[in-house]
Formats: structure tokens, sequence, C-alpha cells
């Protein structure tokens, strides 16, 4: 009896008669999610720069520094999130070409009934937390029921985010996101000219709350769109209970991470204002700007070379790891060095024409503000290369030292020396990741030696000049207009860029980092 082949009978959701679509080009997509992720966070940062004077003039010092306290409590409801988004978006990037359409829908359902089930966690604990940010914040009574309100409506808006978060994973899984490519930068500025109405119009903080609510809903809702348009098999399909499970299933040591990161990145400003008051916030948060933006950069640039170094790890190569280590080490330098240079030369003058010069920290901040920007990158490209190595215990456990010791310091130097003692408490609490994370990718990488002492005498002796001549003209270096302030940050970097790159790097340094620049073909991924 004739049978038909077993392949012609399979459903058509089965991937082998999927329509064979033309190989991705991964770099292409690389480079292209790259530049939108640097689009958002272009745009975020000049509608910050836009918004905060209208902020500042429009809730006074007091209230912007609550602002700010507020956005990094409420990031703390969020640590109850089982991460099941992050697992649907790792699920579907490894098997979407080799599991069937009806499987890639029953991803999505499991991790939309896990987001489900943890969203009341999240709303008890923002309920007590919008009780209390009164007593956080240390407002007087007349703002405690304008606190409480505004505290809650930002609750909303991070359970929305979390919500609409899956269609955006689903996105990135399937290596898509940069169909996204100036949606949510449009939205960003969208939501940047109702901010400043809500302030024109005297809402205050329970008004930009509001916004921050409205544009969540916009986001999310525009993503749906772009999914159910680009992606043809997306949807909710059935799922059995140990999808859910395995999707729900809490990483304790993720969990931890995320939690000492918490610590580590997102509590300064309510460790000053609980012990200083928001006065202190809103100075510390304006003079922290600029440094804050080159941080972001960098980052975003690097974090872009993860997934290929990722590859290399994963396949042991751990002497190319090295050397990718060492050339993103040196690019570090040389772009944060540029950077922090400039941002120290000038912030006083920016944030005079920016603010007014009644913002403004003082040198000594603003050179350890700097200095804890640069000092973060670092600690993030270590950090990186170790949680792509998937063992993260050692490294949780150095983050959470890192934090108590942070907050140990704050609280005896905050109290003598302001904004200063919190800075230094901040360098000096992280310095156990700076020496403890390299450690750990040596031991990882599973090599003698990590660092070249002798390739590093003349960086550092270049940085250390830098930074001298830096401090000692700082204070002769007022700017009272834009229009010179401008050319003259360009010039700084230049000149910076100039000397790191002839006097900070050898000739084969220079020569390697030329190769990088013309071909790319270290972080190749395809």
């Amino acid at each position: 009896m004739h049978t038909e082949p077993s392949h012609l009978t399979r459903p058509a959701s089965d991937p082998v008669l999927r329509e064979k679509k033309p190989k991705e080009n991964l770099k292409q997509r690389a480079y292209l999610n790259s530049v939108t992720s640097m689009l958002d966070y272009g745009t975020t940062q000049v509608v910050g720069f836009i918004v905060n004077p209208f902020l500042v003039s429009g809730v006074g010092s007091v209230l912007y520094g609550v602002w700010q306290m507020l956005g990094q409590m409420t990031g703390y409801a969020g640590l109850a999130d089982t991460k099941a988004i992050q697992v649907l978006k790792w699920s579907i990037a490894k098997k979407r070409d080799v599991v069937s359409e009806d499987e890639l829908r029953s991803y999505v359902t499991s991790a939309l009934l896990v987001t489900a089930f943890i969203l009341p966690l999240i709303l008890i604990f923002g309920v007590i937390l919008s009780w209390y940010a009164p007593y956080i914040t240390g407002v007087s009574q007349e703002y405690t029921d304008i606190v409480r309100l505004t505290c809650a409506i930002l609750i909303g808006a991070l359970i929305i985010n979390r919500v609409f978060s899956l269609f955006e994973s689903v996105l990135r899984g399937m290596n898509l996101g940069y169909k996204r490519m100036g949606l949510r930068a449009g939205i960003i500025l969208f939501g940047g000219v109702l901010k400043i109405t809500a302030l024109m119009l005297g809402y205050g903080l329970v008004g930009l709350a509001v916004v921050q609510v409205f544009v969540a809903l916009i986001t999310g809702l525009s993503l749906y769109y772009i999914v159910k348009k680009n992606i043809g098999w997306f949807g909710f399909g059935k799922t059995d209970t140990s999808n859910v499970f395995r999707f729900g299933k809490l990483s304790g040591w993720y969990m931890g991470r995320e939690f000492a990161k918490m610590l580590l990145l997102h509590s300064d400003k309510i460790i000053l204002g609980v012990i200083a008051g928001p006065v202190l916030v809103t100075t510390y948060a304006l003079t922290k700007f600029p440094a804050l933006t080159i941080q972001g950069i960098v980052t975003n640039v690097i974090h872009g070379m993860k997934p290929g170094l990722g590859t290399i790890l994963g396949q042991k190569e751990y002497k190319r790891v090295m050397t990718i280590r060492t050339h993103i080490m040196t690019l570090t330098w040389l772009i944060t060095t540029a950077l922090g240079i400039s941002v120290f030369l000038f912030n006083e003058s920016f944030i005079n024409l920016w603010v007014g010069g009644e913002y403004f920290a003082g040198k000594e901040v603003n050179l350890l503000i700097v200095l804890m920007a640069i000092q973060y990158i670092f600690i993030q490209n270590d950090g990186g290369i170790v949680s792509l190595s998937l063992n993260i215990r050692t490294q949780v456990y150095l983050s959470y030292i890192a934090a108590v010791l942070t907050i140990v310091f704050s609280y005896f130097l905050i109290n003598q020396f302001g904004i200063l003692g919190l800075c230094v408490s901040i360098i000096g609490g992280r310095i156990v990741l700076s020496v403890g994370l390299p450690m750990i990718v040596k031991k990882r990488l599973e090599s003698d030696k990590l660092v070249d002492f002798q390739m590093m005498i003349r960086p550092v002796a270049v940085s250390i000049v830098l930074l001298t001549v830096s401090y000692l003209l700082a204070d002769s270096i007022t700017v009272h207009q834009w229009t010179y302030l401008i050319p003259g940050i360009v010039v700084s970097i230049t000149a910076t860029l100039f000397i790191c790159w002839f006097l900070g790097l050898n000739p084969m340094q220079r020569s390697e980092l030329m190769n990088i620049f013309k071909n790319l073909k270290i972080f190749k991924t395809d």
C-alpha cells in the first residue's frame, strides 16, 4: 500500500515546511539594532536636556529632588518581576528556527500568564511604597498627598510597561528590534512636549506621572502593531503547566544580581535624599546629567559588542576573548578619557547656561562624578564577560559587598560632606568590583595574566597628567554663551583624543584599533 512520505503529512506550522527565507544578514541587523538603541538613548538625553529646566522652574528644587527619588523608588517594585519576559526573548531567539509556530505562540502565552501572576505582587509592593513615599522623601505635610498620588501613578506606569514589554521581547527575540527604529524616539519627544505642557498648566508632579502612564500606553500599543505587522506567527496559543512553570521558574542568582544592581546603581538619589534632603538631590542630579550621558553612550556602544563576544566565549576561545577584552578596555579608555575631560572642564559652564549656576555642585564633586562614570563603565566591561559565562555567583557576592560598603560609607560621610561624601562612598564601595571582577574574568578565561602592566604605564600616565591639568584649568574656563560652549566642547574632545591616541597608546595598540575600525571582524557574528 502506497503511503505519502512523512514529510508531506506534517502540519503547515512545522518549521521544516516553512517557506525558506533568505539568510539573515546578522551584521546588518546588529548594526541596525544598535543604531535603534542609540537613537532612543540619544533622544532620551535630548528630551531630558530640554525638559529638566522646565521641571526645576515648574516644581522647584524640593519637588524636583522628590521626583528624582520617586523615579528610583518605583524601580524597586520591578524587583518582584520573575523575568519571564527575558525568558521569552531568549527562548524565541534560540528556538525560532527549530520549533513550530504553535510552540512559539505557546511561549508567548506562558510568558503572559506568568506576568499576570506576578502583577498583584508588584501592585501590593507599590501600594506600600506609595503610602510611605512621603516619609522616605522627607517632604513636609503639605506635599504628602501629592507625593503618594504621584508614586501610585508611577507604579501604574511600571505595570503597563511590564505587560507591554512582552511585545518588545518577541520583536527582539526575532532579531527585529530595528523595526521600531524612530518609533520610541518619536514617542519620547512627544512625551517631552506633554511634560512641558503639564508643567505650564500647573499640574506638577501628578501631571508628570500621568504623562508617564500615557507614554507607556502609546509605546506598548505601537509595539503591538509593529509585532503584528512584521511577525506572521505572532499570537496566543495553547500552553501547558510545564511551560508555565518553566517560564515562571525564579533564578535565585539572577534575581539576587538584579537587587544588588538596583542597590548599586539606583539608590544614590534615595540615600542622599533620606540623609540630606531632596534639595541636594536636585543639585546632584543636575550636575551628574552630562557624566551620566557619556556613561550611557559608552555603555551602549560596548553593549552592542556582547552578542559576538558571547558566541566566542561559548566556543571556549579564551585567548580570543582575552584579545577582545584588551581591545575593548583600550577603546573604553580612549573614549571615556576624551569625553570625561571635556565634561569636567565645561560642566560648570553647561550647568550655568542650562539651569543656573546655583545648581552646580562644585569642582571637586564634578571631578568625582566623572570618575564615578568612568569607573562604572570599566566595571560593566568585565561584568558583562562574567555574565556571559553564566556563572555569576561570585559576582553577586561582590556586588552585595560593594552595595553594603557604599551604604555604610554614605551614612557616615554624607552628613559631614554632603554630595562629596556620597561620591566618595560610591567610588569606595565599587572598588570591590573594580578589583574583584578582573580576578573573576582571569579565572573564567583560564589566563595566567590579565593585565600587561607595561602596556598600562602610558595610558595611566597620560590620564593623570590630563586630569591634573584639567583640574588646574577648570576655574579659569567660563563660557557664557551656547554658541561658544558647543565648539569648545568639540575642540576639547578632539584635542584630548589626539593626545590620548598618540601619547597614551603605543604603535601596536594604534594599529590594532585601526584594524578594528576598518573591518570590525573581531565582532563578526555570522
